[in-house]
């Protein structure tokens, strides 16, 4: 009997993928800065295993994502990447100015 695979699960590694990539990284890079062995994010990321949750984070960390887009389709690209980052930078006063004026520009 074949395991069936979750679509998250394989979406979550499509992502994964991606952000490597955008990142300009490896997958081996990334696990030693995680703090895996050096082929652990390999092997799932070509689904011949699976991870912990406190490992995914510490990847998530490492390629700087927030885990809670890794299964969503099309949710790593380049302009999100970087949104992402360009709103981590900024204060609470800061966020909430942006988001005051653009509920302004939407009314």
């Amino acid at each position: 009997m074949t395991k069936k695979i979750d679509p998250r699960i394989a979406t979550a590694r499509q992502n994964i993928r991606l952000a490597i990539v955008l990142r300009e990284t490896t997958a081996a890079d990334v696990s030693r800065a995680a703090g895996l062995s050096v082929n652990a994010l390999g092997t799932f990321l070509r689904g011949g295993s699976s991870i912990s949750y406190a490992n995914l984070l510490a990847v998530c960390d490492v390629l700087r994502i927030p885990i809670g887009i890794l299964h969503k389709t099309g949710a790593v690209t380049p302009g999100r990447l970087a949104l992402q980052g360009a709103l981590e930078d900024l204060s609470e006063d800061q966020l909430t100015g942006a988001l005051a004026a653009l509920r302004r520009e939407g009314d």
